[in-house]
């Protein structure tokens, strides 16, 4: 049987990393975007000659982690389209810090373009991109989505795209597991360690295929956690 966490044990995860064992966000940041930019490379229908990706970032840090994603596939060679919610002066801490590179990298790199988001025609410069990312919105998302989220998610959802989620899929309330629009990915990059929510209700409907993503701190710490909900696989049937 495989261990999940609640939401709230993961973010208690980000704050040891940062309290205890003084790890900068901003480094646990990067560290998840690697995690990312991993298994982005495994995706056996990714194409290194002809993708091209779509980034939707929302204010906090899982924005903050799409934009740390969308540098280093920058780096790699990749053409990608950065769509940002919030305007940069609203931005703050390690997503700020990540937005800044990006947009320096952007004024000498063409294959980087960052749109500000005004109105939802603003998603149809992904028409183009074979693979969306979903950075918009993490863990602390609660009830039902309003505007302009509802009508961004089902854009994105529209969109004849491969979909990858950053952490879980937007829209998705991680205590509860339900959601009136909800990102629909094929695959969620869940950071850190495995959420109970992607296995039940509407998280296993639009979560796809979960993979675990790393925050760059080991696994003693939730060696250490207690766990009240267990992922059944095939063998321990028998």
């Amino acid at each position: 049987m495989i261990p999940l966490f609640e939401s709230s044990q993961v973010r208690d995860a980000d704050r040891f990393a940062i309290d205890k064992l003084n790890i900068p966000g901003i480094v646990l940041m990067e560290n998840a975007a690697r995690s990312i930019l991993e298994v982005i490379g495994k995706i056996p229908e990714f194409s290194r000659e002809f993708d091209s990706f779509g980034i939707m970032c929302g204010k906090g840090n899982n924005g903050g982690d799409g934009l740390a994603v969308a540098r280093l596939l920058s780096n790699e060679g990749y053409s990608v389209k950065v769509i940002a919610l919030a305007d940069e002066s609203v931005l703050k801490g390690d997503a700020k810090i990540n937005f800044n590179i990006l947009k320096n990298l952007a004024a000498k790199n063409e294959s980087i373009e960052i749109y500000k988001y005004n109105n939802i025609r603003d998603l149809n410069n992904f028409n183009s991109c074979t693979i969306v990312v979903d950075a918009l919105l993490g863990t602390g998302t609660k009830g039902e989505l309003k505007e302009p989220y509802t009508s961004i998610i089902n854009k994105l959802n529209s969109l004849n795209t491969f979909r990858i989620a950053v952490d879980l899929p937007s829209g998705l309330d991680c205590t509860t597991s339900t959601g009136n629009s909800i990102f629909d990915a094929d695959i969620t990059v869940t950071l850190a360690e495995l959420k109970t929510a992607l296995f039940y209700g509407e998280g296993y409907v639009h979560s796809g295929e979960v993979i675990k993503g790393s925050i760059g701190i080991g696994k003693a710490y939730f060696d250490s956690m207690p766990v009240n909900s267990y992922l059944v696989e095939p063998e321990d049937a028998y």
